[in-house]
């Protein structure tokens, strides 16, 4: 990819991955449109970050951005998916005095209940562990 449409791609990028939010009720009320204006704020400042970060990788390693992206976000699913297996353990091996259903978590993860059985495993289990504390139950 050429300097030049790598660069034409990076707005586009960053509008995926920081769409501008919709307005969150009646922007004519000046409490609201207090809120809104930080909320744009915050949208435009992450964009810009963003870009700025996709630009330096781009001119200094020759890194697609688009492909970075994609990699990015892969890791932040990734994260986030470990983050439900801990907390899954969590719920299920240490909260007195009972774990939560399995039809609770499985509503609240998005998971079967034969999912939230297997979705965790021990290292899961000793992460939150180590990060509360606690000891698991029983």
């Amino acid at each position: 990819m050429s300097d030049r449409s790598a660069y034409a791609i990076l707005d586009d990028i960053a509008a995926i991955l920081h769409p501008r939010p919709e307005p969150p009720g009646d922007v004519r009320i000046p409490a609201v449109a207090e809120y809104y204006t930080a909320l744009l704020q915050d949208v435009s400042a992450r964009r810009e970050k963003l870009i700025a970060d996709l630009r330096v990788a781009w001119d200094r390693g020759g890194v697609d951005p688009l492909l970075a992206a994609l990699e990015e976000s892969r890791a932040r699913r990734e994260a986030a998916e470990n983050d439900i297996r801990k907390l899954l353990a969590y719920a299920r091996e240490f909260v007195a005095p009972r774990p939560y259903t399995l039809k609770a978590l499985a509503e609240a993860s998005g998971l079967s209940f034969s999912g939230v059985r297997t979705a965790y495993g021990e290292e899961h289990v000793e992460a939150a562990a180590e990060a509360t504390g606690s000891r698991p139950r029983g």
